[in-house]
């Protein structure tokens, strides 16, 4: 992105390709200056410690809104 840096957004799966499974969209952007922000869209999960199931059926987030977030002036050093 010029003036802003590098952004890549993909998604992150856990091992199982299920509802149980982690899954989340992560968005990153290396700025010129080497700083980096990182903002993840979970899902959620139901399983293991300290979870809080059950997941949600979609992302919270669109790429799009994620793109915007991330690109957000105000989260930038």
């Amino acid at each position: 992105m010029p003036g802003a840096g590098l952004l890549s957004i993909w998604k992150v799966s856990g091992s199982k390709a299920d509802k149980e499974s982690d899954s989340w969209l992560e968005a990153r952007l290396v700025r010129d200056d080497g700083t980096l922000l990182l903002v993840q869209d979970w899902m959620g999960t139901q399983r293991g410690p300290g979870k809080e199931g059950p997941p949600l059926k979609t992302y919270p987030l669109t790429k799009a809104q994620l793109r915007q977030l991330a690109l957000n002036p105000a989260l930038l050093p």
